[in-house]
């Protein structure tokens, strides 16, 4: 949720996130791609082994975490267009950094009545953390 809206976010394989409203109503036919003027996709460039989104309504933050096993905290969502994107500048740099799991994390949950943030790696532990005060 956002804004009262369903959204979808997503790591592509392109090192982008991309977050795009969900249409509330039935398509005619569903063959055909939902028009981008429906959806809104928004771009980020994010750093490289990038594979795994969490987001919750929650918080308005988002994280991402990867190959490099930190858990990176950014306040604000991708907000650019695909085709303003430019790929000869650097991603930008998360908010926060945060150590996450050895081996790499592997899943995550968000409790919304207890407002924790859980996250499960492949070295067998469960990190739970308030996702407004990550430390």
């Amino acid at each position: 949720m956002k804004d009262n809206e369903l959204w979808a976010a997503a790591v592509l394989s392109n090192n982008l996130i991309q977050v795009s409203k969900l249409p509330t109503e039935k398509e005619q036919n569903r063959l055909i791609a939902v028009p981008q003027e429906r959806t809104h996709a928004s771009y980020r460039k994010v750093d490289r082994g990038t594979n795994m989104i969490l987001t919750s309504s929650l918080t308005t933050r988002f994280f991402v975490t990867g190959e490099d096993k930190y858990l990176k905290q950014y306040d604000l969502w991708p907000q650019d267009s695909y085709e303003n994107l430019d790929w000869r500048k650097p991603p930008i740099q998360p908010n926060e950094e945060y150590v996450s799991h050895s081996i790499g994390t592997k899943c995550y949950s968000f409790s919304l009545a207890l407002k924790k943030m859980a996250t499960g790696g492949k070295d067998g532990l469960v990190i739970v953390r308030d996702p407004n005060n990550v430390r």
